[in-house]
């Protein structure tokens, strides 16, 4: 989890030596890349102003957004998020034409004054982010920070001769791929490590698990790809019973995905196999736990 690294950074910045363009963004540990875009040519709004009718001008040139996610702890603060950015920005020779916090930027008519990526690859709480905007020469670069209960969101957006796609995650930066991640990356099936679900129950006991992050994490490092849950019970009740209630597991946990994690709904499948696949026998108690399961995979 992020903690405050405004310190690393800044020996980051002093060890590396900026490219052509002059801008290398160094994200702290366990960032990623959701989504990345770029156009020859575009028109856009920067803000150079709180909200009113002259607080944005137009530029017409190359453009490349980025949208990056970090993963947050009550430690993390939008201003936290994008003070170590700023003084790289700083550092690369960057001119701070603007910056601003929710309210006094103007709240919902400024956010939605811009032109953003779209949810959920960018999300912005209209009640905390922060944007700031840089020249350099004929380049801008404009920040857009937010967060959400889990993430952390940074947008970069890139405009002049420079727009190609440099904002990047360094890979001394990455986490090791989880023992989650890595099974989807290898095509099999992964049990979804303490997912707990009482007896004749679909509520689960705890969605606070490292399991769900890593899932979370493997689909935002993959964009493009879908998985399916697939809900077991054990052999308790009947059969077209244990049908539907894992069904209703497995729906549950797509539910968390969705409303905690913030991943997109048509990404997530839910199934229901019931009792018919279990992974040791159903005469112990501690049996009947383990085939309470829920089980992921690619959907193909």
């Amino acid at each position: 989890m992020i903690r405050r690294f405004n310190l690393a950074l800044a020996v980051i910045i002093a060890l590396h030596s900026a490219p052509v363009w002059g801008l290398d963004l160094i994200f702290p540990n366990q960032a990623v890349l959701i989504l990345e875009t770029r156009a020859p040519m575009a028109t856009r709004r920067l803000a150079i102003g709180p909200f009113h009718d002259d607080a944005f001008v137009t530029m017409t040139a190359p453009v490349q957004d980025s949208a990056f996610r970090l993963p947050a702890d009550a430690d993390m603060s939008t201003a936290s998020l994008v003070a170590p950015l700023r003084a790289q920005l700083i550092a690369a020779g960057y001119r701070l034409i603007y910056e601003c916090e929710t309210r006094a930027c103007g709240g919902f008519d400024f956010r939605y004054g811009l032109e953003l990526l779209p949810e959920p690859e960018m999300h912005v709480d209209l009640g905390d982010f922060r944007y700031l905007l840089g020249q350099k020469g004929d380049d801008r670069v404009s920040l857009m920070v937010s967060r959400s209960a889990n993430y952390g969101f940074v947008q970069v957006t890139r405009m002049g001769d420079g727009a190609k796609p440099v904002p990047r995650v360094t890979e001394s930066s990455k986490s090791p791929l989880s023992a989650l991640g890595a099974a989807l990356t290898g095509g099999t099936v992964a049990v979804i490590g303490g997912a707990v679900f009482a007896s004749g129950q679909a509520q689960m006991e705890n969605t606070q698990i490292p399991a769900l992050e890593d899932l979370a994490d493997w689909l935002a490092a993959n964009p493009n790809k879908r998985v399916t849950i697939t809900g077991h019970t054990d052999t308790s009740g009947q059969a077209a019973d244990n049908v539907a209630l894992s069904l209703a597991r497995a729906m549950a946990l797509r539910t968390v995905l969705i409303s905690q994690y913030r991943i997109a709904a048509d990404r997530i499948s839910a199934i229901g196999a019931g009792d018919t696949a279990p992974i040791v026998p159903n005469d112990t108690a501690a049996g009947r736990a383990q085939n309470r399961r829920l089980e992921v995979a690619v959907t193909p």
